[in-house]
């Protein structure tokens, strides 16, 4: 039997309701809602095999939830809620055990949660970026593959990335980020920075404590406004050293680089070396390694304005 050909209002007909049948996973999401007492100085724990995870803050006395498990395979995430005392604990466990990477790439799953202004966050996801936005209090953050994004934190940050970027755009306690992925951007560090990767470049806008920066393969760059109170390093095997520095920021410099040395300011004296520089500027202080295997290492008059 010979079919008859197709008109093509059919087959415009035909093409909308595949596509409709194609989206309709991709746009169908089941949203999870809760909401808890909690006052400031609480905790906010969540542990979760997949997902991105999103803080945000109020001035209320309750922490809020929102869990959209979106995607074909969304729904396989259980996710459970429990609070007690002054803490907020959330988990997410995918339903087999495991989660296996086929089922990871149909489900699209995002926590959004807002917590008083002053609260604490230990966030983990073993898939998955996270983000928090400007607060008071420690965060702790982990993620297996995603990118860290952190708002003015005012106390203690410790995150680790294994594929991805960390950007906090300040500090006010100690700040020590860790990623084997990507690049480290860090605005105004009021507490001592440890930052480290494996592959990519480190910038440093405003530090007022100690620095130890060292990448394997990028930039390190960093800018000192005021005395730091201890001595600090800033290391690569694999692009240029930056330093900016400020009138009356005394440094002991102890700068090397298989491509030489340049700075603005006289260092003992010099203002390059061929391969090492060393000396006090500035009238001398805490001492500050600059050290690269390839590429250069140069040192800057910063405006302190």
């Amino acid at each position: 039997m010979r079919l008859a050909p197709m008109t093509m209002p059919t087959l415009r007909a035909l093409s909308l309701i595949l596509f409709a049948f194609a989206m309709s996973d991709t746009v169908r999401a089941d949203i999870l809602s809760e909401s808890f007492d909690a006052s400031s100085g609480g905790d906010l724990e969540i542990d979760t095999d997949i997902g991105a995870i999103r803080i945000q803050t109020h001035d209320a006395a309750r922490v809020d939830v929102e869990v959209e498990r979106g995607g074909s395979e969304g729904e396989r995430l259980e996710v459970d809620f429990t609070s007690s005392g002054n803490k907020v604990t959330i988990e997410g466990r995918w339903e087999d055990g495991k989660r296996n990477w086929w089922g990871g790439n149909k489900a699209k799953v995002v926590f959004n949660v807002t917590v008083p202004r002053n609260f604490n966050v230990d966030l983990r996801t073993r898939g998955g970026s996270i983000g928090v936005d400007d607060m008071n209090g420690k965060v702790r953050a982990t993620t297996s593959g995603g990118a860290l994004r952190f708002g003015r934190i005012e106390g203690e940050i410790d995150a680790n990335t294994s594929g991805g970027s960390i950007r906090v755009d300040g500090g006010g306690a100690d700040i020590d980020v860790r990623t084997s992925g990507g690049s480290i951007t860090i605005g105004e560090a009021t507490g001592d920075v440890e930052a480290r990767t494996s592959g990519g470049s480190i910038r440093v806008k405003n530090a007022s404590g100690r620095v130890n920066a060292r990448t394997s393969g990028g930039s390190v760059e960093a800018t000192m406004l005021v005395q730091p109170a201890g001595d600090s390093s800033l290391t690569t095997s694999g692009g240029s050293v930056r330093l900016y520095v400020a009138d009356g920021v005394g440094l002991e410099i102890d700068a090397s680089s298989s491509s030489g040395v340049r700075s603005e300011i006289p260092v003992g004296g010099q203002t390059r070396g061929d391969r090492r520089l060393r000396g006090p500027i500035h009238g001398g202080g805490p001492r500050i390694r600059l050290e690269t295997n390839g590429g250069g290492v140069k040192i800057y008059r910063a405006d302190s304005n």
